[in-house]
């Protein structure tokens, strides 16, 4: 199957409906490997059953019909549920984790205050996403497993760019659907203490 190889400017894909239907295909993938694991619980091993439930999300240009359910998976003996990877959701916060991206990059490359006028969020909260990004991801169980894997070494102090440059060009729909993919693990668990006041 051909690859979509167009190019974009960064805030288009906020709106992007064949975007975001992608980023639904990877989620219902990575969903789809995991069920077909069992549950991942040693002592159990029972078979998992779809348990999605709806979400509400911020950030996105549209109706964004795509993110209006994270999917999940229950097991059917031990009943405990298991979440699996998403590139549409940011962990529990209730932006679209593109619209992360996106609102990070343009505080990056112009200034937070044009993220927030993207997608809508507080200064503070697009701060805390870059925080995030530059700092504690480096530091996170998951990015620490798999980050030899890279091609090469990534600039924290131009996250999430550089990630997204890693797999091709900014305006890449292909670059920011692999760098999507690459921190998609990180979505199993909190990415914030529940300590720190939620800002998004």
């Amino acid at each position: 199957m051909c690859k979509s190889r167009r190019k974009v400017r960064v805030h288009v894909l906020l709106g992007d409906v064949e975007f975001h239907e992608r980023l639904l295909g990877v989620d219902v993938e990575l969903a789809e490997q995991l069920r077909g694991q069992g549950c991942p619980r040693p002592e159990c091993g029972g078979r998992l059953h779809w348990a999605n439930f709806r979400r509400k999300v911020r950030g996105l240009i549209g109706e964004g019909r795509q993110f209006d359910k994270r999917l999940g998976l229950c097991c059917g003996r031990c009943r405990r549920r298991v979440l699996p990877p998403t590139v549409r959701f940011f962990g529990r916060s209730s932006y679209a984790f593109v619209a992360v991206l996106v609102a990070t990059a343009t505080a990056l490359t112009s200034s937070v205050v044009a993220g927030t006028m993207l997608v809508g969020a507080a200064w503070i909260t697009i701060k805390r996403w870059l925080g995030f990004l530059q700092c504690r991801l480096a530091t996170h169980p998951e990015w620490q497993a798999s980050r030899g894997r890279l091609p090469a070494e990534v600039s924290f102090a131009r996250m999430p760019l550089a990630l997204v440059e890693l797999f091709g060009s900014a305006e890449s729909t292909e670059a920011w659907l692999g760098a999507l993919r690459w921190v998609a693990p990180i979505t199993t668990t909190d990415l914030f203490s529940s300590r720190t006041t939620r800002a998004g």
